[in-house]
């Protein structure tokens, strides 16, 4: 596999990626008045929600268009509540975990900017829903007040899908081991949610990357090939009147709550993701480098003319301490990181290479 760190805007550096070049994305980008990472240039530090959203949506639309037809992006995006500063610096924190809610700036305020354009970017399912005007997409409108929770996850994929794109999963990361909360007047926070979203309707996905163990109370199922129970017969049995052969199945289709812990990382990085997760999105995500149907390292057919004959192609826009390129290198697939912060893709760096010796890194 090869792995490649573009330093810079990630505007300016998704603009020299060539179309359609991408098998899968998967990122989680600055959220919105979480921290300052003392950096110019950086997202996340929007005066408004708003003005946050349109960045993000301007982003992924880059994003979709590198992604090739049958790609899918995923986006791992944490809540935050409105609330103003409390004067102390992320910098001032070590190994805080990505529900840290400590603000550079107030929260709280107007979430749309009234003059809000319409929506760039038409569906082009055929439905009635794409021929009628809307005027823009769906806004709340109001006022973010203080201890409200700002749905940011949600408002964005809201944006994104009337920008275009097809919402297919909300994912809930079950935090096992979060840190606590000082509140008295609300449950604690203890997830954050994944979002799947597709260029086309039709895109690759693995369900066996995703299967986990049935519970115990799992119902038996009848095998492939037997006879349905004949009229009249006793059921259970068939048209011979011998008892139908069923099963307990092992495993079952991965589910839309995803239970792991947060990974600790010593070095200054604020926004590490797990990689349990990145594993559980590439695995689904991206065809495998080893034909699915035939298990050669080449493919045996037109279904390998699409998946399977080479390394797919990652890429993460917010590439951050290079999470992503080392679950990818496991996979055996090549990676392209994008990051603003040379220190931190100084260190993203050190970690592909202390896994990854084959690697090749370009800045």
């Amino acid at each position: 596999m090869a792995v490649q760190i573009l330093i810079g805007d990630v505007f300016e550096q998704l603009r020299k990626l060539p179309d359609n070049s991408f098998d899968c994305v998967v990122n989680s980008p600055p959220y919105w008045g979480l921290r300052d990472y003392g950096i110019e240039g950086q997202i996340g530090l929007e005066p408004t929600l708003g003005e946050h959203l349109d960045t993000m949506v301007r982003v992924y639309r880059e994003v979709r268009r590198v992604l090739k037809a049958h790609g899918t992006l995923w986006i791992n995006y944490g809540d935050c509540y409105a609330t103003t500063p409390n004067g102390r610096a992320a910098v001032d924190v070590e190994n805080d975990d990505r529900t840290f809610r400590d603000k550079p700036f107030s929260t709280i305020g107007p979430i749309y900017d009234p003059k809000h354009s319409k929506a760039r970017g038409a569906f082009s399912s055929g439905d009635r829903q794409s021929h009628i005007e809307s005027g823009g997409r769906i806004v709340a409108g109001g006022f973010m007040k203080p201890k409200d929770l700002c749905m940011v996850p949600n408002r964005l994929a809201i944006a994104l899908q009337d920008d275009g794109w097809w919402v297919r999963s909300e994912i809930i990361w079950n935090k096992t081991n979060p840190k606590p909360e000082s509140i008295a007047d609300r449950p604690a926070a203890v997830h954050e949610k994944i979002w799947l979203l597709t260029k086309s309707e039709t895109y690759y996905f693995n369900p066996e990357a995703l299967k986990e163990p049935v519970t115990g109370g799992a119902h038996a199922r009848r095998k492939d090939g037997q006879y349905k129970p004949a009229k009249g017969s006793t059921a259970g049995q068939n048209r011979e009147g011998t008892w139908v052969e069923t099963y307990v199945p092992e495993m079952r289709n991965g589910r839309n709550v995803w239970t792991f812990n947060i990974e600790g990382f010593r070095e200054a990085h604020f926004a590490t993701f797990p990689r349990e997760l990145a594993r559980r999105c590439i695995g689904a995500g991206a065809p495998p480098t080893v034909c699915a149907c035939c298990g050669a390292a080449r493919g045996c057919g037109p279904i390998c003319d699409v998946y399977g004959r080479a390394p797919a192609q990652i890429l993460d826009p917010f590439g951050g301490s290079g999470t992503t390129a080392i679950v990818a290198a496991s996979f055996g697939h090549d990676c392209t990181l994008i990051e603003l912060n040379p220190e931190y893709a100084e260190i993203a760096r050190r970690r592909i290479g202390g896994l990854s010796p084959t690697a090749e890194r370009a800045a």
